[in-house]
């Protein structure tokens, strides 16, 4: 995500995007999300799309069957992914 605009603009966009990529580097360590940020800068817009798709269809996968998601792999599947995610961003209340 980072690669695809100007950081600034994007960190003027989307403020709540710098504290995502935080708690990504804590959960991935930074050796593993600097070699998926290297990724997902080199993918084309159409790739980005079907990337995206297959990980809806994972989420979706999980969801409906929650006890094989990531069963012996040590580390949480998209659908936890996602949620630390929408977590870390997630605004307070007021």
């Amino acid at each position: 995500m980072t690669g695809f605009a100007p950081i600034s603009l994007t960190a003027a966009t989307l403020p709540e995007l710098e504290t995502a990529i935080s708690h990504l580097r804590d959960v991935l360590g930074d050796q593993t999300y600097e070699s998926l940020a290297r990724k997902g800068e080199t993918m084309t817009t159409a790739e980005m799309a079907t990337y995206a798709y297959d990980q809806i269809d994972q989420a979706r996968a999980e969801l409906d069957e929650p006890e094989a998601s990531s069963a012996g792999f040590g580390f949480s599947g998209p659908a936890e992914t996602a949620a630390a995610v929408r977590s870390a961003t997630r605004k307070p209340v007021e």
